[in-house]
């Protein structure tokens, strides 16, 4: 089988595609085997039988229900159907009733009218009494208004409009008004004043028909009841001389005078316009009736009677008073149609349009028809009214919602409900029937299942079927030995198998079966382990611990599955895993290989990402593998929790191939390798260059698995990092002022013209730094969500806060001025705690970036010290988060129970419910250190003495970082992020006293601060506190808790793990160490280094830690740091003078290679031993051994590497501080144009020296002595 690529595994997941090999979340569908299929086969019959038996219940149910249901429905449409008939009906006969009597009323008016006039000339007609005639007709055809208008033609016009100036007032005054009109509610009059010509309507038409010697008529309005009342600067003349000028009536006296006879108009509704003397608020018609100068049909037409009424009139006063509503839709053939609900004797104008709304009718529509409308009219004049060009109408009645629920009662459905009833009464006896019979058999089948899920996630396929074979074969036993009787299931029985161990062990018995357990002779097992993750797991609350272990073993279980692998188990940190078991294999050694390579990538893929929500140190997480190929012994190991396991020497190789391992390596046993070999993967393999001390093997030779060739870009650039990863030590800057951040223009533009840039600035921001940076910035704005959401819930009236800081005004000096007592806290509000919501809060881009870029400058502002850097700010973050934790949900306090909010608030000094407090101690760490020069405050004050006169000789680098960080935040370019931070100036000073006290708070050795601390500490923990000063009590507690919050985190690591607190005690002593070099320091820090950590433990970390006890809101993490400092106190006092040693001659190397120190002359060892030489061709090379980091940091010249021939070397080694230098080179030496004296000797065929004493690389020698051997070595740039 060949390797999967590299670069495939890389580019899928750069890609984010689903990968087959690490990203596939499915799990196989396994065939049951042994007797729970029979189970689910005779249950599945029974199942089948029981689902017909319910189905045709249910069948017969449904149906006759469904038939009750459905012959009540059709009785109750049946009686619907004839009640609307009858209602509608009634509707249409009214309706076809109330016309004629308006088209004969019309008839019998305009006849009096014309006796009226006799004796008059027309169109000089006004007929007396006016009002009077109108009377009766108006009420029995139910009208608003009844019109008079002469017939004028052109030559007459201006003769007629005189004679209506003249006439007009003595008209009006022997015409007295009448009463009842019901036109006054349903529209308005217009009052103008425009003149008569401008309201007359001119009536052409040239071609239709033509009447006297002109074709120009008008039809003014001369005389009409009711009189309208408008009163205007004149006489009101206008208005009623207004011509019949809207479209309706226009139309309707074009048809009346083509036909000779009456006519209906289209709708009068909404007239806005002033062509016409009123608007409507309801819709009206006009009935025109022609006045002619005879009684006979066939006299000239000199005039018309328009009746104008209402279409409520018609409807109304027709059907019962009881009744239920009916929309009544009256459609106009000219277009147009209304809407109106008639209900009893009422009828109310709904409006314009349709809206019955009614367009899928189950029942037949009432209605009545053009035709019908215009034989009404047939009568009235000289030719028949043809209802497709004539405006008819027709009237459409439908029911409405409430009229048809009248007849639609619950008695349909009460019927299908009592029938339902029966039905499902009697399946729920069939089905309580059948659970009771089949109750035993269920028990028994689930028990089976159980115990099959059981066995299914302990063994393997192969080794639970023989499980089953085992238990098939004994109940077959026992069916031939008991014919007649009963016996247990297989699967209870195999559960029993499981457990017997247990129970005979109890009786002093041993296992009666056979167990089941077989020889698995080619199998490769590995062991993996996570590389610092005791150290790691140390600094993290246990959830985080459970993350990153879920996230990597879920991820290598995907791997595994995907490759055949079979993982045998976890053991804390280490995945262990085997191939040719349970199923035989060929290429097993070539399958784990491959699973160990990709494995190391996704691990290393997944702590680089988990680091920005798991915090700093766990992007440098990495595995540790090894693999051994040989047979093992595998089975079931019976017992309390049997499970399948391996056992024999293969599983004690690849253990000890893991432990003598590096991280980021694939260690191989030589039989794995050979295995590789054979399968013609030769050049995956790298012989080991040293031996490796086997326990009960001895020393033995082992091979590194290659991850990457030269061909494959990402495997090459993997390896490297991997390369990078492994080196031994940290780097460390020795000089750390000389270099500074190339930053882009954008950031360094938020300092710029500030005097800021003499401490922003002066870092990198590499990509182990970006990542810091993310998860700095979601720490600081997760915390600040509970800050505006406390904003938002306290809903504070306060004036606008003067925000515009003027940063040259800003005040830079003493902060100790501001130290007090008491930091007065916000009063405690139950109900702003109970509203506020931190997941409501959604941040802007604009805070997020400004939060970020906040954190990026902070960060260009730690310089490149070992010890006082940003990655220290980090993990001061990251303790300081951990022990608030625990303030802000406690063990003992329930916060899911709203009563004991107020105990949450007593219980934590008021720091739980308040979110500032929290913000400002993650604030706090993160700026404590900016701006650090790597030396004490009392160096700093020889160094700058301005600064100490600034600062009055006391605190200069915690001032100086709180100047920094204020004075950065105060930048216009925070705005935003100010504004969530505080709202008010009360909050502002509060956020900065609490900035104040817990950054001094880190001085340990000032002798004022410690003694306001102690001051502080009686006072709050004084047994007599009266309840006046309760509040400030608790407020002088707060700052205590805080000031120790950021105290213990400043010095964790002394309270962590051991391997922690020797990390960053070596930096601590490093930094001091390069400061003595650089005689920026007096005294050599190894001189008492040992026993200073020993009184620094006594008489301060072991009373801190007791003190965070004694505060009583730190819950277990007190008893762990305790117990911490307590154990590394106790491993320094035996380990200590060592490790001092080791510090001292790492910090030497170091300074030699940057040319502080020379190499001494004392202790050398002569490689010059005599041998057979041999004429072999050097190479010279440049290794990329050495991260870039490293390089920049010290810079030195890549490494150089070459080899040297067999025999006498000539070179003489100074190796008396710890590192092999060399301190002579022969003339006659074959390696003499390679080497020079002060060159420090790093590698001897991949075997590091750095470390090795005098007689070890004089061992080395030897054995190497008769053939080539390939050097490293690093050359200091000052040679």
């Amino acid at each position: 089988m060949n390797f999967m690529s590299t670069d495939d595994v890389s580019i899928k997941e750069e890609d984010g595609d689903d990968d087959s090999f690490l990203d596939d979340d499915s799990t196989d569908t396994e065939s049951l085997t042994g007797s729970v299929n029979v189970a689910r086969e005779d249950i599945r019959l029974m199942n089948v039988v029981r689902a017909i038996i319910i189905l045709v219940l249910l069948t017969l149910a449904f149906i006759l229900s469904e038939v009750a249901f459905v012959v009540s429905t059709l009785q109750n449409e049946s009686n619907f159907r004839s009640g609307y008939t009858s209602a509608a009906s009634e509707l249409v006969d009214a309706f076809y009733a109330d016309i004629s009597v308006k088209l004969y009323a019309t008839q019998a008016l305009s006849t009096e009218i014309s006796s009226a006039a006799t004796g008059q000339t027309w169109p000089f007609v006004s007929i007396p009494n006016y009002q009077a005639r109108c009377q009766a007709p108006m009420h029995l055809a139910r009208a608003s208004s009844i019109h008079f208008s002469p017939f004028v033609d052109a030559p007459t016009r201006t003769t007629w409009e005189t004679y209506a100036s003249d006439t007009y007032e003595q008209v009006i005054k022997e015409d007295p008004d009448i009463v009842g009109s019901n036109a006054s509610t349903h529209f308005n009059y217009i009052a103008t004043n425009r003149n008569i010509h401008e309201g007359i309507y001119f009536f052409k038409d040239e071609t239709a028909f033509t009447l006297g010697v002109s074709n120009d008529h008008v039809f003014p309005v001369w005389q009409t009841a009711p009189r309208p009342s408008i009163s205007n600067s004149s006489t009101g003349l206008n208005a009623v001389l207004y011509g019949q000028t809207t479209p309706a009536r226009s139309q309707a006296l074009r048809a009346m005078v083509l036909r000779g006879g009456s006519v209906a108009s289209t709708w009068l509704y909404n007239q806005t316009n002033h062509s016409d003397f009123c608007f409507y608020k309801v819709p009206e018609t006009v009935l025109s009736y022609p006045l002619r100068l005879g009684l006979s049909q066939d006299s000239l037409v000199v005039g018309a009677l328009n009746l104008q009424f209402q279409w409520e009139q018609v409807l109304a006063n027709v059907v019962k008073e009881d009744s239920q509503p009916l929309y009544a839709v009256i459609e106009n053939l000219c277009g147009g149609n209304f809407t109106y609900m008639v209900q009893g004797v009422e009828a109310v104008f709904v409006g314009e349009g349709d809206l019955a709304a009614l367009t899928d009718l189950t029942y037949t529509l009432v209605e009545s028809t053009y035709t019908g409308f215009a034989s009404l009219f047939d009568q009235h004049g000289d030719i028949n009214v043809d209802p497709a060009t004539a405006c008819s109408y027709k009237l459409m009645v439908f029911p409405s919602p409430e009229f048809q629920a009248t007849y639609h009662n619950f008695y349909p459905n009460m019927f299908r409900g009592i029938v339902l009833s029966v039905f499902f009464g009697v399946i729920l006896i069939f089905i309580i029937y059948d659970c009771v019979v089949e109750d035993r058999q269920a028990k028994v089948v689930n028990q089976a299942q159980r115990s099959d899920a059981i066995v299914r996630s302990l063994f393997p396929d192969a080794v639970r079927d023989k499980l089953y074979q085992n238990a098939i074969r004994k109940e077959e036993e026992q069916k031939l030995l008991h014919k007649n009787g009963l016996t247990e299931a297989p699967k209870h029985k195999l559960k029993k198998m499981l457990a017997e161990d247990a129970e005979d062990r109890a009786n002093g018995q041993g296992i009666s079966s056979e167990p089941i357990a077989d020889l698995f002779p080619n199998t490769s097992v590995l062991f993996a382990d996570i590389a610092g993750f005791t150290a790691w797991s140390s600094e993290r609350e246990p959830s985080q611990v459970f993350i990153l272990l879920e996230t990597i073993y879920r991820a290598m279980d995907r791997i595994a599955k995907k490759l055949g692998v079979f993982k045998v188990e976890t053991i804390g940190d280490c995945y262990v895993a085997a191939t040719g078991v349970p199923e035989a294999q060929k290429d097993h050694a070539e399958i784990m290989c491959r699973f160990a390579r990709i494995s190391l990538i996704k691990v290393n893929h997944l702590t680089k990402n988990l680091e920005i929500s798991l915090g700093p140190g766990t992007g440098d997480l990495s595995m540790r593998v090894g693999i051994h190929s040989g047979p093992v012994t595998a089975g079931v190991l019976r017992g309390q929790k049997s499970r399948f396991q391996l056992f024999g020497d293969t599983i004690n190789m690849a253990a000890r191939m893991e432990s003598n391992g590096l991280k980021n390596k694939v260690h191989l046993s030589a039989e794995t390798a050979k295995l590789l070999i054979d399968a013609g993967q030769g050049h995956r393999v790298t012989e080991r260059a040293d031996l490796v001390d086997c326990k009960g093997k001895g020393l033995v030779q082992t091979y590194w698995l290659d991850l990457g060739s030269s061909s494959d870009s990402h495997a090459s650039s993997y390896a490297s990092s991997i390369q990078s990863a492994t080196s031994n030590e940290t780097p460390i800057d020795v000089n750390p002022e000389l270099d500074r951040l190339d930053e882009p223009h954008t950031l360094k533009d938020i300092w710029a013209n500030t005097g800021l840039s003499a401490v922003l600035g002066r870092a990198d921001i590499d990509t182990k730094s970006e990542r810091l940076i993310d998860w700095i910035t979601e720490v600081m704005l997760s915390s600040l969500k509970s800050v505006v959401a406390m904003h938002e819930a306290r809903e504070q009236e306060s004036s606008p806060m003067q925000d515009n800081v003027d940063t040259n005004q800003l005040v830079v000096g003493s902060c100790l001025d501001e130290l007090t007592m008491i930091v007065p806290m916000s009063d405690f509000d139950k109900g702003a705690f109970d509203r506020m919501d931190p997941s409501n809060v959604d941040f802007s881009s604009e805070v997020r970036r400004e939060a970020r870029e906040y954190v990026m400058a902070i960060a260009t502002g730690y310089r490149k010290n070992p010890f006082h850097n940003f990655e220290h700010a980090s993990h001061v973050i990251l303790s300081a988060t951990k022990l608030m934790k625990r303030i802000v949900n406690p063990d003992q306090v329930d916060q899911n129970t709203s009563f004991l909010v107020k105990d949450l608030h007593e219980y934590s000094h008021g720091i739980a419910t308040e979110p500032m407090c929290q913000f400002a101690v993650v604030f706090s760490a993160l700026i404590h250190d900016v701006g650090h020069k790597g030396v004490p405050n009392g160096r700093l004050a020889v160094e700058e003495p301005e600064m100490a006169a600034l600062y009055r000789d006391k605190s200069l680098a915690e001032q100086r970082s709180i100047d920094t960080a204020w004075q950065l935040l105060m930048l216009p370019h925070f705005t935003n992020l100010r504004r969530c931070i505080y709202q008010n100036d009360e909050d502002k000073q509060r956020f900065r006293s609490l900035l104040v006290h817990s950054i001094l708070a880190t001085d340990i050795f000032c002798p004022t601060l410690k003694a306001l601390q102690n001051e502080r500490w009686s006072a709050a923990f004084s047994p007599r506190v009266s309840l006046a000063d309760a509040k400030e009590h608790m407020d002088r507690r707060a700052i205590i808790v805080l000031e120790h919050i950021i105290q213990a985190s400043d010095v964790s690591h002394t309270m962590q793990h051991w391997h922690i607190y020797l990390k960053w005690n070596e930096r601590l002593f490093c930094e001091m160490y390069f400061a003595f070099l650089k005689h920026r320091s007096d005294k050599d820090p190894s001189i008492g280094w040992y026993s200073g950590e020993l009184w620094f433990y006594d008489n301060y970390i072991i009373p801190l830690a007791g003190r965070l006890k004694e505060c009583g809101v730190f819950g277990v993490s007190s008893d762990e740091y305790l117990n911490y400092a307590m154990q590394n106190r106790r491993e320094w006092a035996i380990k200590g003078k060592q490790c001092v040693e080791d510090f001292k001659a790492k910090c030497e190397r170091e300074a030699r290679r940057k040319g502080l120190l020379g190499p001494e002359s004392t202790g050398c060892v002569s490689l010059s031993n005599k041998g057979k030489g041999a004429d072999a061709e050097t190479i010279v090379k440049i290794k990329d051994d050495i991260p870039n980091e490293t390089k920049a940091a010290f810079n030195i010249v890549q490494p150089i590497t070459f080899t040297a021939p067999p025999g006498t070397l000539g070179i003489t080694l100074d190796t008396s501080n710890g590192c092999a230098v060399v301190f002579g080179v022969e003339a006659q030496s074959p390696i003499s144009k390679y080497i020079v004296p002060g060159d420090y000797l790093v590698e001897i065929d991949g075997v590091l020296v750095k470390n090795m004493s005098t007689a070890a690389i004089s061992a080395l020698m030897k054995v190497k002595h008769q053939q080539q051997r390939t050097f490293v070595i690093e050359r200091p740039s000052t040679m």
